[in-house]
C-alpha cells in the first residue's frame, strides 16, 4: 500500500468535536482546547455534549480510543471519574469503541467527583467563595500502531483536551453557613446597639445597710433591682440573656422598692420607685443623690436604714 492510500486510511480515524449552538463543526482535539464542565456537586455528574465521528473504515477495524484523566501535569486524577454517555472510567482510562458508536453519535461526556477530600467546605465560604476550581487533560491513546496523523494532523503534535469544572459547597453548608452569618448579624446588633438603648443597665453604685444586717447590694452590670418581697419577681433564662440580669433581695419584707437605671451619657444614674403605702422617708420617685439616706418605717419592728453610694 502506497502511503497516499495508507493516508488516506489514517485520516479516517475519530476525530472528536464539540457540540456549540455558534460553531458545531469546531475541532476540540486539537491544539489544546478546553471542554468546560460548568459547576457541580459532590457525586454529581457534570458533562457536554460532544460529537464523536467514526467513518466506516474505523467501524469496520474495530478502532478504538482510550481517554485517560490526568491533572494538568498530566498524572493521573484519582479524586474524579471519567464519565462516557453514563460509563464510568476504571483508574481513570475510559474505552471508546467505533463499532458501537457509529459514524456520528452525540454522547454525553464528563466528569463525576467521587473524593470527598477535595469537596470545598466552610473555610471556602469564609473565604466568600462558593466553589474549588479544578481542571486538568484528557489524553487520547489509540490501538493503531502505525497512526501518524488524525485529521491531517501529525499525533505527535495533538495536545491533550483540556478540562474544567468547579466543585461546589454543599447546598446545606452554604444555607447553614449564611443562616448563622444572618443569625450572627441579629444577635450583635441586639447585644450592642439595640439592647442598651431598649435596656439599659447601671453602670455603678451601691447600697449599704445600717439596719438589718445585710450585705451590701452592687447595681453594677444589672437591669433591674428589687427590694422587698410583696411580690415575688420571675425572670426566665432568655429574658436574663436577652434583656439583661435582674436581682431581687430582701424578700422577707412586705414591701417592694424598684430600682431603676437611667442613662445619663455614658453612665447611669439611679431611679428609685416605691409604690403608696410605703413609710418611706424621704419619700422619693426621682433620682438618688450620692450619700443619700433612707429609711422605712416598720409598725413594731426597728426601721431598715440604708444609703447610696456612688462606686468611688
Amino acid at each position: 500500500m502506497n502511503w497516499k492510500t495508507t493516508r488516506s486510511l489514517l485520516l479516517l480515524l475519530p476525530v472528536l468535536l464539540l457540540v456549540s449552538a455558534c460553531d458545531e463543526d469546531k475541532q476540540m482535539w486539537k491544539g489544546y482546547q478546553e471542554i468546560k464542565l460548568g459547576k457541580t456537586y459532590f457525586k454529581e455528574d457534570a458533562t457536554r455534549s460532544v460529537l464523536f465521528k467514526f467513518n466506516d473504515e474505523a467501524i469496520k477495524k474495530g478502532s478504538y480510543v482510550n481517554l485517560r484523566l490526568t491533572d494538568r501535569g498530566g498524572n493521573t486524577f484519582p479524586h474524579a471519574e471519567l464519565l462516557f454517555n453514563g460509563e464510568r472510567s476504571s483508574g481513570g482510562v475510559l474505552k471508546v469503541r467505533a463499532n458501537s458508536l457509529g459514524q456520528d453519535s452525540v454522547v454525553q461526556m464528563g466528569i463525576r467527583f467521587v473524593d470527598r477530600s477535595v469537596e470545598p467546605g466552610i473555610a471556602r465560604l469564609l473565604k466568600l467563595g462558593r466553589s474549588d476550581k479544578f481542571e486538568g487533560q484528557i489524553l487520547l491513546e489509540t490501538n493503531a500502531a502505525s497512526l501518524d496523523y488524525i485529521n491531517d494532523q501529525a499525533l505527535s503534535s495533538v495536545g491533550p483536551l483540556g478540562w474544567s469544572v468547579r466543585l461546589m459547597v454543599p447546598l446545606w453548608k452554604f444555607i447553614m453557613f449564611w443562616t448563622s452569618v444572618f443569625i450572627l448579624s441579629l444577635l450583635l446588633t441586639w447585644f450592642i446597639f439595640v439592647r442598651p438603648l431598649m435596656y439599659p443597665r447601671f453602670s455603678g453604685g451601691e447600697f449599704n445597710f445600717d439596719w438589718p444586717q445585710h450585705k451590701k447590694i452592687r447595681l453594677k452590670g444589672k437591669r433591674l433591682v428589687y427590694l422587698g418581697g410583696e411580690k415575688i419577681i420571675k425572670q426566665g433564662l432568655l429574658s436574663r440573656i436577652f434583656t439583661g440580669k435582674i436581682e431581687q433581695y430582701m424578700k422577707d419584707e412586705p414591701f417592694l422598692i424598684e430600682l431603676q437605671p437611667k442613662r445619663k451619657g455614658l453612665k447611669t444614674q439611679v431611679r428609685l420607685k416605691t409604690k403608696t403605702g410605703i413609710d418611706i422617708r424621704p419619700y422619693s420617685r426621682g433620682l438618688v443623690k450620692d450619700f443619700e439616706e433612707f429609711e422605712i418605717k416598720r409598725s413594731g419592728k426597728k426601721d431598715i436604714k440604708f444609703r447610696f453610694q456612688k462606686s468611688r
